[in-house]
């Protein structure tokens, strides 16, 4: 689940199966436990090494931000309905799909790196999630310089709202406040 603020700022959310860090404390406060031979989570959204039960590296969560950048672009789940063997047999087999097919006007850019997000083996994907936000700042700057300063994301958000934000924010500060 991804959440936008008020000001643009994406939070993740309902991390149901994660595990926390070795020394970080919250070794016994949070605790999840995966059987061997069992998913856990979404099958529209895991990657191939996590469906054929390899040990995943971060490059799975690219895998599934490729999905997330996909889906906000063509404005429809791309594993629709197909959460069981379906969705998994899709993510396995089928190539990675163009969003050209859905978005004739998706920069080049865009169009490339989602190919490498979507890549069926990780050693193909980016390294690192830092590497994929640079690209995506330069292809925002070059979007930018082609068609004029475009809509920041927290512009954009804000303008479903007129008080609500300061009211949001409160309501946001106030619950993280709370032990």
């Amino acid at each position: 689940n991804v959440l936008i603020d008020f000001t643009g700022r994406a939070r993740l959310a309902d991390f149901g199966i994660a595990k926390p860090l070795p020394g970080t404390g919250a070794e016994e406060e949070l605790r999840a436990e995966t059987s061997t031979g069992v998913l856990k989570g979404k099958v529209g959204y895991m990657s191939p090494e996590q469906l054929r039960f390899e040990s995943p590296d971060r490059r799975a969560d690219l895998f599934a931000l490729g999905v997330v950048l996909y889906e906000l672009l063509a404005g429809r789940r791309l594993y629709h309905g197909s959460d069981g063997a379906e969705g998994a047999r899709r993510i396995l087999h089928e190539p990675p799909p163009d969003i050209m097919d859905e978005r004739e006007d998706t920069p080049p850019e865009v169009v490339q790196l989602l190919f490498l997000l979507l890549a069926k083996e990780p050693g193909m994907r980016p390294e690192n999630a830092v590497e994929v936000a640079e690209r995506l700042e330069a292809i925002q700057q070059g979007l930018d310089a082609e068609y004029g300063r475009t809509v920041h994301l927290g512009e954009y958000a804000g303008s479903f709202f007129e008080r609500e934000p300061a009211e949001g924010q409160k309501t946001i500060e106030d619950g993280m406040a709370r032990p």
